[in-house]
Protein backbone atom coordinates (compact mmCIF):
# COMPACT_ATOMS: atom_id res chain seq x y z
CA UNK A 1 0.00 0.00 0.00
CA UNK A 2 1.46 3.64 -0.97
CA UNK A 3 2.49 5.91 1.90
CA UNK A 4 2.56 9.39 1.66
CA UNK A 5 5.31 11.12 3.77
CA UNK A 6 5.54 14.99 4.60
CA UNK A 7 9.62 15.64 4.89
CA UNK A 8 10.21 18.94 6.29
CA UNK A 9 13.46 21.22 4.93
CA UNK A 10 13.05 20.47 1.23
CA UNK A 11 16.52 19.03 1.43
CA UNK A 12 15.83 15.22 0.63
CA UNK A 13 14.90 15.98 -3.52
CA UNK A 14 17.59 18.33 -4.04
CA UNK A 15 20.60 17.17 -2.02
CA UNK A 16 19.15 13.73 -1.21
CA UNK A 17 20.43 13.50 2.60
CA UNK A 18 18.83 9.96 2.17
CA UNK A 19 19.52 8.40 -0.58
CA UNK A 20 17.07 5.87 1.03
CA UNK A 21 14.22 7.90 -0.86
CA UNK A 22 15.35 6.69 -3.83
CA UNK A 23 12.32 5.44 -5.65
CA UNK A 24 9.70 7.34 -4.16
CA UNK A 25 7.73 9.40 -6.05
CA UNK A 26 7.92 13.49 -5.79
CA UNK A 27 4.50 14.70 -5.01
CA UNK A 28 5.51 18.38 -4.50
CA UNK A 29 6.43 21.12 -2.21
CA UNK A 30 4.18 21.96 0.63
CA UNK A 31 4.01 24.22 3.72
CA UNK A 32 2.43 23.53 7.01
CA UNK A 33 0.40 25.96 9.14
CA UNK A 34 2.17 27.63 11.56
CA UNK A 35 2.00 25.90 14.89
CA UNK A 36 5.82 24.10 14.34
CA UNK A 37 9.04 25.67 15.62
CA UNK A 38 12.01 24.02 13.51
CA UNK A 39 15.52 23.29 15.19
CA UNK A 40 18.82 23.19 13.38
CA UNK A 41 20.22 19.77 14.67
CA UNK A 42 23.61 19.50 14.26
CA UNK A 43 23.58 20.88 11.32
CA UNK A 44 22.90 17.71 9.87
CA UNK A 45 19.45 17.71 9.74
CA UNK A 46 15.86 20.11 10.95
CA UNK A 47 14.51 18.85 14.02
CA UNK A 48 10.63 19.94 13.80
CA UNK A 49 7.69 19.60 16.35
CA UNK A 50 4.39 21.60 17.11
CA UNK A 51 3.38 24.35 19.96
CA UNK A 52 0.26 25.90 21.01
CA UNK A 53 1.74 29.35 20.74
CA UNK A 54 4.74 30.94 18.55
CA UNK A 55 4.35 28.95 15.64
CA UNK A 56 5.47 28.87 11.97
CA UNK A 57 4.74 27.58 9.03
CA UNK A 58 7.23 25.10 7.68
CA UNK A 59 8.10 24.47 3.85
CA UNK A 60 8.86 20.91 2.91
CA UNK A 61 8.09 17.82 0.00
CA UNK A 62 5.66 15.49 -0.15
CA UNK A 63 6.72 12.00 -1.23
CA UNK A 64 4.50 8.94 -2.37
CA UNK A 65 6.09 5.42 -1.75
CA UNK A 66 5.58 1.54 -1.18
CA UNK A 67 6.11 0.00 1.85
CA UNK A 68 9.37 -1.26 0.79
CA UNK A 69 10.66 2.74 0.58
CA UNK A 70 8.97 3.27 3.51
CA UNK A 71 10.79 0.70 5.81
CA UNK A 72 14.12 2.09 4.20
CA UNK A 73 13.28 5.84 4.85
CA UNK A 74 12.33 4.71 8.67
CA UNK A 75 14.87 2.55 9.32
CA UNK A 76 17.60 5.45 7.86
CA UNK A 77 16.08 8.61 9.99
CA UNK A 78 18.97 9.47 12.48
CA UNK A 79 18.25 9.04 16.41
CA UNK A 80 14.87 10.72 17.64
CA UNK A 81 13.68 11.07 14.35
CA UNK A 82 9.84 9.68 14.12
CA UNK A 83 7.05 9.35 11.81
CA UNK A 84 4.10 11.69 13.42
CA UNK A 85 0.54 13.90 11.89
CA UNK A 86 1.73 16.92 10.29
CA UNK A 87 -0.83 20.09 9.60
CA UNK A 88 -0.77 21.65 6.37
CA UNK A 89 -1.76 24.78 5.31
CA UNK A 90 -4.54 23.69 2.90
CA UNK A 91 -6.14 22.30 6.54
CA UNK A 92 -5.20 18.52 5.49
CA UNK A 93 -3.52 16.11 8.29
CA UNK A 94 -0.53 14.00 6.79
CA UNK A 95 2.38 11.72 8.07
CA UNK A 96 5.56 13.86 8.14
CA UNK A 97 8.89 13.78 9.95
CA UNK A 98 8.98 15.04 13.66
CA UNK A 99 11.20 15.52 16.17
CA UNK A 100 10.99 15.04 20.08
CA UNK A 101 10.55 18.75 21.61
CA UNK A 102 12.54 17.36 24.98
CA UNK A 103 15.31 16.01 22.83
CA UNK A 104 16.43 19.71 21.74
CA UNK A 105 18.84 21.59 23.59
CA UNK A 106 21.06 24.76 23.30
CA UNK A 107 23.61 23.27 21.20
CA UNK A 108 20.79 23.22 18.76
CA UNK A 109 20.08 26.51 17.35
CA UNK A 110 16.38 27.57 16.53
CA UNK A 111 16.02 28.17 12.91
CA UNK A 112 12.07 29.07 12.48
CA UNK A 113 12.60 32.21 11.49
CA UNK A 114 14.08 30.80 8.28
CA UNK A 115 10.89 28.36 7.57
CA UNK A 116 13.01 26.65 5.74
CA UNK A 117 15.77 24.21 5.77
CA UNK A 118 17.97 24.78 2.97
CA UNK A 119 17.50 28.46 3.59
CA UNK A 120 18.77 27.95 6.65
CA UNK A 121 21.90 25.69 4.97
CA UNK A 122 22.50 28.81 2.06
CA UNK A 123 22.94 31.11 5.53
CA UNK A 124 25.79 29.01 6.75
CA UNK A 125 27.85 29.22 3.60
CA UNK A 126 31.49 30.04 4.77
CA UNK A 127 35.03 29.86 3.57
CA UNK A 128 37.67 27.31 3.80
CA UNK A 129 41.35 28.44 4.14
CA UNK A 130 42.97 27.37 1.50
CA UNK A 131 45.51 28.08 -1.53
CA UNK A 132 45.91 30.61 -3.31
CA UNK A 133 43.36 31.66 -0.71
CA UNK A 134 40.10 31.37 1.04
CA UNK A 135 37.62 29.57 -0.79
CA UNK A 136 33.51 30.22 -0.21
CA UNK A 137 32.39 26.89 0.77
CA UNK A 138 28.42 25.92 1.10
CA UNK A 139 27.92 22.61 2.60
CA UNK A 140 24.73 22.28 1.02
CA UNK A 141 25.72 22.39 -2.77
CA UNK A 142 28.93 20.43 -2.16
CA UNK A 143 29.60 17.08 -2.68
CA UNK A 144 32.93 15.19 -1.45
CA UNK A 145 34.23 13.02 -4.84
CA UNK A 146 36.95 9.86 -3.82
CA UNK A 147 38.83 8.61 -6.85
CA UNK A 148 39.91 5.42 -7.45
CA UNK A 149 40.33 4.22 -3.55
CA UNK A 150 41.01 0.33 -5.08
CA UNK A 151 42.34 -2.35 -4.06
CA UNK A 152 44.79 -3.09 -6.85
CA UNK A 153 46.16 0.12 -6.98
CA UNK A 154 46.40 0.56 -2.63
CA UNK A 155 46.74 -2.62 -1.47
CA UNK A 156 50.30 -4.58 -0.93
CA UNK A 157 50.38 -7.52 -3.73
CA UNK A 158 47.71 -5.85 -6.01
CA UNK A 159 48.77 -3.86 -9.71
CA UNK A 160 50.16 -1.12 -8.26
CA UNK A 161 52.79 -2.81 -6.40
CA UNK A 162 53.57 -5.98 -8.86
CA UNK A 163 54.67 -2.76 -11.07
CA UNK A 164 57.17 -1.43 -8.84
CA UNK A 165 55.70 0.72 -7.13
CA UNK A 166 55.65 1.78 -3.46
CA UNK A 167 52.03 1.48 -2.25
CA UNK A 168 52.42 2.64 1.06
CA UNK A 169 52.71 6.38 -0.99
CA UNK A 170 49.23 5.93 -1.40
CA UNK A 171 47.97 4.46 1.89
CA UNK A 172 49.17 7.50 3.80
CA UNK A 173 45.76 9.16 2.08
CA UNK A 174 43.23 6.89 3.51
CA UNK A 175 42.90 7.70 6.75
CA UNK A 176 42.19 11.73 5.56
CA UNK A 177 39.76 10.11 3.41
CA UNK A 178 38.38 8.66 6.01
CA UNK A 179 37.90 11.51 8.10
CA UNK A 180 36.67 12.84 5.22
CA UNK A 181 34.02 10.39 4.55
CA UNK A 182 32.82 10.55 8.10
CA UNK A 183 32.69 14.01 7.84
CA UNK A 184 30.80 14.55 4.91
CA UNK A 185 27.89 11.77 6.03
CA UNK A 186 27.44 12.95 9.04
CA UNK A 187 26.85 16.28 7.51
CA UNK A 188 24.49 14.36 4.77
CA UNK A 189 26.57 15.75 1.91
CA UNK A 190 26.25 13.66 -1.32
CA UNK A 191 29.05 11.52 -1.58
CA UNK A 192 30.98 10.22 -4.97
CA UNK A 193 33.14 6.97 -5.30
CA UNK A 194 34.93 6.36 -8.79
CA UNK A 195 36.73 3.10 -9.84
CA UNK A 196 38.59 3.13 -13.50
CA UNK A 197 38.28 -0.02 -15.04
CA UNK A 198 36.83 -2.12 -18.00
CA UNK A 199 33.66 -4.20 -18.82
CA UNK A 200 34.70 -8.12 -18.97
CA UNK A 201 35.01 -8.23 -22.63
CA UNK A 202 37.42 -5.09 -22.47
CA UNK A 203 35.11 -3.58 -25.13
CA UNK A 204 35.16 0.17 -23.76
CA UNK A 205 39.05 0.24 -23.61
CA UNK A 206 41.03 1.65 -26.48
CA UNK A 207 43.67 -0.71 -27.89
CA UNK A 208 45.67 2.20 -27.15
CA UNK A 209 45.60 1.63 -23.32
CA UNK A 210 46.04 -1.58 -23.75
CA UNK A 211 49.32 -1.54 -25.68
CA UNK A 212 50.69 1.10 -23.78
CA UNK A 213 53.72 0.55 -21.20
CA UNK A 214 54.29 -2.54 -23.18
CA UNK A 215 53.32 -4.60 -20.04
CA UNK A 216 54.23 -8.08 -19.42
CA UNK A 217 50.74 -8.34 -17.44
CA UNK A 218 48.35 -5.35 -18.31
CA UNK A 219 44.77 -4.72 -18.37
CA UNK A 220 42.52 -7.63 -18.63
CA UNK A 221 45.68 -10.22 -17.81
CA UNK A 222 45.44 -12.35 -14.72
CA UNK A 223 46.46 -10.24 -11.68
CA UNK A 224 46.85 -11.08 -7.39
CA UNK A 225 43.20 -9.97 -7.23
CA UNK A 226 41.76 -11.14 -10.29
CA UNK A 227 41.59 -9.93 -13.85
CA UNK A 228 43.43 -6.48 -14.05
CA UNK A 229 41.23 -3.13 -13.83
CA UNK A 230 37.84 -5.14 -15.09
CA UNK A 231 34.64 -4.49 -13.33
CA UNK A 232 33.46 -7.09 -10.75
CA UNK A 233 36.59 -8.74 -10.19
CA UNK A 234 38.04 -7.96 -6.28
CA UNK A 235 41.25 -5.84 -7.39
CA UNK A 236 38.94 -3.14 -9.14
CA UNK A 237 36.88 -2.71 -5.70
CA UNK A 238 37.19 -0.19 -3.40
CA UNK A 239 39.52 -0.78 -0.21
CA UNK A 240 37.67 -1.93 2.83
CA UNK A 241 38.10 1.30 4.58
CA UNK A 242 36.62 3.43 2.53
CA UNK A 243 33.63 1.58 0.90
CA UNK A 244 30.44 2.79 -0.27
CA UNK A 245 27.24 2.75 1.90
CA UNK A 246 23.70 2.52 0.64
CA UNK A 247 22.99 5.44 -1.27
CA UNK A 248 26.28 6.71 -2.28
CA UNK A 249 26.67 6.11 -6.05
CA UNK A 250 29.56 4.81 -7.64
CA UNK A 251 30.91 5.65 -10.61
CA UNK A 252 32.36 3.28 -12.73
CA UNK A 253 34.83 5.13 -15.15
CA UNK A 254 36.67 3.55 -18.14
CA UNK A 255 39.06 6.95 -18.09
CA UNK A 256 41.17 8.72 -16.43
CA UNK A 257 38.38 11.38 -15.94
CA UNK A 258 35.68 10.81 -13.88
CA UNK A 259 33.43 13.11 -16.63
CA UNK A 260 34.17 11.01 -19.48
CA UNK A 261 31.78 8.54 -20.83
CA UNK A 262 29.38 8.82 -17.00
CA UNK A 263 27.20 9.98 -15.77
CA UNK A 264 28.80 12.10 -13.46
CA UNK A 265 28.10 15.47 -14.31
CA UNK A 266 24.28 14.61 -14.71
CA UNK A 267 24.23 13.43 -11.42
CA UNK A 268 25.95 16.67 -10.22
CA UNK A 269 23.47 18.81 -12.06
CA UNK A 270 20.96 16.85 -10.82
CA UNK A 271 21.68 17.62 -6.75
CA UNK A 272 22.64 20.86 -7.50
CA UNK A 273 26.10 20.68 -6.43
CA UNK A 274 28.33 23.58 -7.69
CA UNK A 275 31.69 22.40 -5.27
CA UNK A 276 33.78 19.33 -5.09
CA UNK A 277 35.98 18.04 -2.85
CA UNK A 278 38.46 15.90 -4.45
CA UNK A 279 40.47 13.30 -3.01
CA UNK A 280 41.93 10.00 -3.72
CA UNK A 281 44.39 8.88 -6.63
CA UNK A 282 46.28 9.27 -8.29
CA UNK A 283 46.83 12.91 -7.77
CA UNK A 284 48.46 13.16 -11.09
CA UNK A 285 46.69 11.24 -13.05
CA UNK A 286 42.85 10.76 -12.52
CA UNK A 287 42.85 13.56 -9.65
CA UNK A 288 44.17 16.17 -11.84
CA UNK A 289 42.67 14.50 -15.29
CA UNK A 290 39.11 14.76 -13.08
CA UNK A 291 39.77 18.58 -11.79
CA UNK A 292 40.51 19.83 -14.86
CA UNK A 293 37.27 18.03 -16.05
CA UNK A 294 35.27 19.87 -13.87
CA UNK A 295 36.71 22.89 -14.20
CA UNK A 296 35.56 23.01 -17.66
CA UNK A 297 32.63 22.34 -16.98
CA UNK A 298 32.07 25.01 -14.42
CA UNK A 299 32.64 22.99 -11.29
CA UNK A 300 34.76 24.64 -8.25
CA UNK A 301 36.67 21.85 -6.78
CA UNK A 302 39.25 21.73 -3.50
CA UNK A 303 41.78 19.50 -3.85
CA UNK A 304 42.36 17.74 -0.25
CA UNK A 305 46.00 17.53 -0.24
CA UNK A 306 46.89 14.96 2.86
CA UNK A 307 43.98 13.09 1.29
CA UNK A 308 45.32 12.45 -2.02
CA UNK A 309 48.42 10.44 -3.27
CA UNK A 310 51.32 9.58 -5.80
CA UNK A 311 53.23 6.68 -6.31
CA UNK A 312 56.32 9.28 -7.01
CA UNK A 313 56.74 12.20 -4.30
CA UNK A 314 57.88 14.48 -6.53
CA UNK A 315 54.50 14.14 -8.81
CA UNK A 316 52.49 14.51 -5.98
CA UNK A 317 53.99 17.77 -4.99
CA UNK A 318 54.27 19.07 -8.32
CA UNK A 319 50.41 18.15 -8.90
CA UNK A 320 48.91 20.03 -6.30
CA UNK A 321 51.70 23.12 -7.15
CA UNK A 322 49.63 23.05 -10.52
CA UNK A 323 46.15 22.73 -9.28
CA UNK A 324 46.57 26.51 -7.55
CA UNK A 325 49.18 28.28 -9.77
CA UNK A 326 48.49 31.25 -11.48
CA UNK A 327 45.45 32.19 -9.01
CA UNK A 328 44.15 28.98 -8.99
CA UNK A 329 43.91 28.18 -12.42
CA UNK A 330 41.84 24.40 -11.81
CA UNK A 331 41.16 25.15 -8.23
CA UNK A 332 42.31 25.24 -4.45
CA UNK A 333 44.33 22.95 -2.33
CA UNK A 334 43.74 22.12 1.67
CA UNK A 335 44.85 19.63 4.17
CA UNK A 336 42.41 17.87 5.07
CA UNK A 337 42.45 19.36 9.28
CA UNK A 338 41.54 22.38 7.64
CA UNK A 339 38.96 21.27 5.44
CA UNK A 340 37.49 19.29 8.65
CA UNK A 341 37.31 22.35 10.69
CA UNK A 342 34.90 23.29 8.39
CA UNK A 343 32.48 20.32 7.82
CA UNK A 344 32.16 18.85 11.08
CA UNK A 345 29.89 20.73 13.01
CA UNK A 346 31.79 23.67 15.69
CA UNK A 347 34.56 23.03 14.15
CA UNK A 348 36.90 26.40 14.05
CA UNK A 349 38.10 27.11 10.47
CA UNK A 350 34.89 28.11 9.02
CA UNK A 351 34.05 32.53 8.79
CA UNK A 352 30.67 32.82 8.46
CA UNK A 353 29.67 34.77 5.40
CA UNK A 354 27.98 38.27 6.82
Amino acid sequence: MAKTLFVNGTLMRGLALHGNLAGAEFLGEFRTRPVYRMHSINDVHPGMYRVETGGVAVAGEMYRMSDETWARVEAGEPSHLYCGPVELDDGSVVDGILYPRGQVTAAHPDISGFGDWRAYMASRTGTIEAEPYAMPFNPATAALLIIDMQRDFLEPGGFGETLGNDVSLLRGAIAPCKALLDAARARGMLVIHTREGHSPDLGDCPPTKLARGRLQTGIGDAGPMGRILVRGEAGHDIIPELYPVAGEPVIDKPGKGAFHATDLEARLRNRGIRTLLVCGVTTEVCVHTTVREANDRGFECLVVSDATGSYFPEFQRVGLDMIKAQGGIFGWVAPSATVLAVLVPGGQGERTSP
